[in-house]
């Protein structure tokens, strides 16, 4: 038997307009063969079955209950289509990008619950970066007080994770999209006055792009600002806030000082290559970035950078067929299991947070499973073993 729905039917058009779906793309992903149903749907209530109205809560981003209140909920509206654009000029918003955005900050009102109820350290974020402040001291300044010092790991993972935490540890809220989202920008910096957010796309392969984008983004947060980006590291950045961005990223991930000795110390016995790729493996930034920085500070020729510039892009291109075939594999078999996913997206500071929640008995079983993503209960354990383990 047919199971029917008695849902607001102007809820039901303003969940799907929330996330930027055209009535033609929302009935096919509610699989309604005829979009016309879907409009009468919102119009004047036609009949939509149960599965159907939680299938559009699934696509929608929205819990079920909102479907059946009286009038749309007076909720705060949450950022999408309000950020400044680093991207190409064919970029444009979609729905998965709207989503994505919209899940990071649902997310993030989860974490000041469980901040206010004393299982998540979450200061208000005080890190901040005047307009005209030097680049190159306010970096000094943030590496100190972050503890950075020289920051040598001997593994880009190894890396990412300190950065994370390092980023973490001043009240910023650091998640990734799965693999499976069509996330197009390489992050996303969500400016707010206690617990930003930062947004990483979680399909990006190379650790050390991801690394220089969550410096990047970190580096929007310190001015204030709320963006989409696609990875851009130029020579002549058009755009200024991006240029200042860049150079902020690079400086805290490795500084001017840092550069002169790493680069000079073994200038006798070694290929200026081979002291790039030195420097890029000790401070976990891509030999893109080294060799822009060397030439910023006229450390090598226009000659030698060009040259050098090419010989990287051809090995990087190189390097992305290796990753496109790996990725296509990876897809095929389905991804990684469930507790690495979940705690690859949400991150070790915020899972910790709502298992401490579970155990104390603030927090109800299912209302766990919601809050790490719908995480399945028979994950728990093996979730719980990686984000509180130390490697």
């Amino acid at each position: 038997m047919i199971e029917y729905a008695y849902y607001n039917p102007e809820i039901l058009k303003w969940a799907r307009e929330r996330v930027g779906y055209s009535i033609e793309d929302a009935a096919q992903k509610l699989c309604i063969k005829n979009p016309n149903k879907l409009a009468q749907a919102e119009q004047n209530g036609a009949k939509l079955t149960v599965n159907q109205l939680n299938n559009a809560a699934k696509k929608y981003s929205l819990p079920v209950p909102y479907f059946y209140l009286d009038t749309i909920p007076n909720i705060e509206r949450k950022q999408t289509q309000s950020f400044r654009l680093n991207t190409d000029d064919d970029f444009a918003y979609t729905p998965e990008i709207n989503k994505a955005l919209i899940w990071a900050q649902d997310v993030r009102d989860d974490a000041l619950w469980l901040a206010e109820e004393g299982h998540m350290n979450l200061p208000e974020f005080q890190w901040k970066i005047s307009s005209k402040a030097n680049i190159a001291k306010s970096a000094l300044n943030i590496r100190e007080a972050l503890d950075a010092g020289q920051t040598r790991h001997m593994k880009i993972e190894q890396a990412l994770k300190w950065w994370k935490s390092a980023v973490e540890s001043t009240g910023v809220l650091v998640f990734e999209t799965e693999h499976h989202q069509k996330f197009r920008p390489s992050g996303a910096a969500i400016y707010f006055n206690h617990a930003p957010v930062i947004l990483l796309n979680g399909e990006e392969q190379y650790a050390r792009k991801k690394l220089f984008t969550l410096m990047h983004e970190f580096s929007h947060l310190l001015i204030g600002d709320s963006s989409l980006d696609e990875f851009q590291i130029k020579i002549n950045q058009s755009d200024a806030i991006e240029k200042r961005c860049n150079n902020l990223a690079r400086q805290l991930l490795l500084p001017d000082e840092i550069l002169y000795q790493a680069y000079n110390e073994t200038s006798e016995d070694k290929s200026i290559l081979s002291r790039i790729e030195h420097i890029s493996r000790d401070y976990g930034v891509s030999r893109f970035v080294v060799v822009l920085a060397l030439r910023e500070k006229n450390m090598i020729s226009l000659k030698v950078f060009r040259t050098l510039y090419k010989k990287l892009d051809d090995d990087f291109a190189t390097y992305q067929k290796s990753i496109a075939i790996q990725r296509a594999a990876r897809k095929s078999s389905g991804g990684p299991p469930p507790p690495v996913k979940k705690s690859k997206k949400l991150g070790g500071q915020y899972s910790r947070a709502v298992l401490s929640a579970l155990w104390s008995g603030d927090l109800k079983q299912n209302q766990a499973v919601r809050m790490l993503d719908n995480l399945k209960v028979i994950h728990f354990e093996k979730f719980s073993e990686r984000v509180f383990s130390k490697n």
